[in-house]
Order: C-alpha cells, then sequence, then structure tokens
C-alpha cells in the first residue's frame, strides 16, 4: 500500500472520529482492531509500525464510504479483546514497600503524577506561555502605536508654536514700523508769537506823542 493510500484512509479515519464523537476504544470496538493501531494512524511517522492487517481493515471500511459505527465486521471472525493483566501477589520485600508507601501517604506526600498527567501539565504549561507571549507581543505593538502618536502630536504642536511665534515676531515687526512712520509724520507745533513788547512799545509811542 501506498504512502498516498494511507493518507487517504487515515484522513478519512480522522474525519470520521471527529464528526462520530467517538474515541479510541469505541472506534476500535466497531472495527474490530487493536486501538493501539487506531492512535497510530494519526501520526505518518507510526504508519511502518501498523501491521497490514490493520491496514487492510482500514482500507475495507474506507471503501465502504460508511459511518464507522455502521462497519459489520464479517461473520465468523475473531473478536478483538484487550488482553488483561494477571495479577501477581507480592514478595515480602515488596510489601514492605508497600506499607512504606502507605505511611508517607499518611503523612501527607502528594501523590506521585502518572505520565499523562505530567503530559498534560506540560501541554498546558506550553500553551499558557504562548498565550502569554502573544499577549505581550499586543501590548508591545498598542504602546508603540500610542508612543508614535504622541510624537506625532508633539511634533504638530511644536510646529504651531514655530508658527505661532513667527507671527507675533511678525506683528511686532508691524507695529515698530507703523509706529515709527507715525511719529516721523507728525505736525511740529509752531511757537507762539510773544506780541506783548510789540504793544507796550506802541502804547509808549503815542503817549510820547500826545505829550508833545
Amino acid at each position: 500500500m501506498t504512502d498516498q493510500r494511507k493518507k487517504e484512509i487515515a484522513d478519512h479515519y480522522m474525519e470520521a472520529v471527529n464528526r462520530e464523537e467517538l474515541h479510541t476504544g469505541e472506534a476500535g470496538r466497531y472495527l474490530n482492531l487493536n486501538p493501539c493501531y487506531l492512535s497510530m494512524v494519526k501520526t505518518p511517522k507510526h504508519w511502518s509500525s501498523m501491521s497490514q492487517a490493520a491496514w487492510d481493515r482500514l482500507e475495507e471500511w474506507h471503501e465502504t464510504r460508511d459511518k464507522i459505527a455502521a462497519f459489520v465486521i464479517p461473520e465468523g471472525e475473531e473478536i478483538f479483546k484487550k488482553p488483561e493483566r494477571k495479577a501477581s501477589l507480592p514478595e515480602e520485600g515488596e510489601l514492605i514497600n508497600v506499607k512504606a508507601t502507605s505511611r508517607e501517604k499518611k503523612k501527607g506526600s502528594p501523590p506521585p503524577l502518572d505520565r499523562k498527567a505530567k503530559k498534560a501539565d506540560k501541554r498546558k504549561t506550553v500553551e499558557l506561555d504562548a498565550r502569554l507571549e502573544d499577549a505581550i507581543g499586543i501590548l508591545h505593538a498598542r504602546l508603540e502605536d500610542a508612543i508614535g502618536i504622541l510624537r506625532g502630536q508633539i511634533r504638530v504642536n511644536d510646529l504651531r508654536i514655530e508658527v505661532l511665534e513667527d507671527l507675533v515676531e511678525k506683528l511686532n515687526n508691524k507695529v515698530s514700523s507703523l509706529t515709527a512712520r507715525l511719529e516721523t509724520h507728525s505736525p511740529v507745533s509752531a511757537p507762539k508769537p510773544n506780541n506783548k513788547r510789540k504793544h507796550s512799545g506802541i502804547i509808549f509811542f503815542q503817549r510820547n506823542y500826545y505829550k508833545s
């Protein structure tokens, strides 16, 4: 089976699982397959580790173009069952370890996390870090935009102040020039003639004439 054919089957399987809202165990029961193979279908690098029988069963379902839950297992086929783990009796040394572990639990020590929980916590931490980085990047961009806008406004205000200063200076120059023109063209008041001496001389002459 070619990789292109495997990709086509894998895409169809993942689409059907999402559409029918099935988990891997349910899909394995409907297709009579080991759920481990169905988990491997989702990752192309694990395709080579799958058995040919698993690919044949997936291809058989793929050609029906029907739901996974509607697949009919051939009559007489052996139904896959997950192997049960046999419980073995602990030895004397293991009993001591169990007792010690139970004592630690009673003291309040936290239970050890399993691998799935650790992976889930790690995934959450990575997602949280990514969200924080995105939020910081957005805030940084917004701050830069705000700073740019403020700088632009400051430059505009500076230009306005310079224009106003130029206008004030020009107005002062015009006022000074007008004041100078008014001072040069204003008429000078002539001094009034003093006629007191002239009149007094005439009166003195008249008095002497009549006396003689």
